[in-house]
């Protein structure tokens, strides 16, 4: 039934659009490209995460694609023009469930969690680097931003930071909201890439309105 799996509704749409050349552009050619890969339980938005479709947070997501237009968690903060702004490319594998891609843990020599070894560890927040003590006060006489962050339990949480602040201070909002946690890797932008340098400003780092996504190592 169409009207009680949207992903029915996503495909068809996807189909129609490419039958007819898809909605014109006029914006210029899109400056993001993003896979989103349908499967039987879930779906997945380029490297990122499985997002189960039962998920309540998932559903604002499923519904702007059952209606055509691309995801307002897709869109970049300050696009004129959100469909010229992001190419949402479907890859329908509706027949298949989910399955995790296998990694090698941590430890020796190898690659981990699909990349390289070196740099997957430099993105791995450990209990000790994610307990470093961090003013998380904000300064609201200086420029202020509201970061999303889907936690690797389902959760999402919202945060004020200053935006002179850094990716450490989003790793002590997360502590002072789950206390100790496995060690995990941060996920931002599209398509989805490790956050690895902790030092940066979130500024410099492109996360101001930013969403992140919080996954286990």
């Amino acid at each position: 039934d169409g009207r009680a799996d949207p992903r029915e509704r996503i495909v068809r749409r996807a189909r129609e659009d490419t039958a007819g050349g898809g909605p014109p552009a006029d914006g210029g050619p899109p400056a993001n490209s993003v896979r989103v890969t349908m499967y039987r339980n879930g779906f997945t938005v380029g490297d990122g995460p499985f997002r189960a479709l039962d998920d309540p947070a998932n559903a604002p997501f499923l519904a702007d694609m059952a209606r055509g237009f691309v995801p307002r968690e897709l869109i970049p903060p300050g696009a004129a023009s959100g469909d010229a702004a992001v190419d949402v490319e479907l890859n329908d594998k509706r027949g298949d469930d989910y399955v995790p891609p296998a990694y090698t843990a941590f430890g020796g020599e190898g690659n981990s969690i699909g990349g390289g070894a070196a740099a997957d560890e430099a993105a791995v927040v450990g209990a000790a680097a994610s307990g470093d003590e961090v003013d998380l006060t904000v300064d609201e006489s200086k420029p202020t931003t509201v970061i999303q962050i889907r936690t690797h339990d389902r959760r999402r949480l919202r945060g004020t930071f200053n935006l002179d602040m850094t990716v450490r201070h989003v790793q002590a909002f997360l502590r002072q909201e789950q206390g100790e946690s496995a060690p995990y890797v941060l996920m931002a932008g599209y398509p989805p890439k490790r956050l690895t340098d902790f030092d940066a400003t979130l500024e410099d780092a492109g996360l101001a309105k930013a969403q992140i996504t919080q996954q286990l190592a």
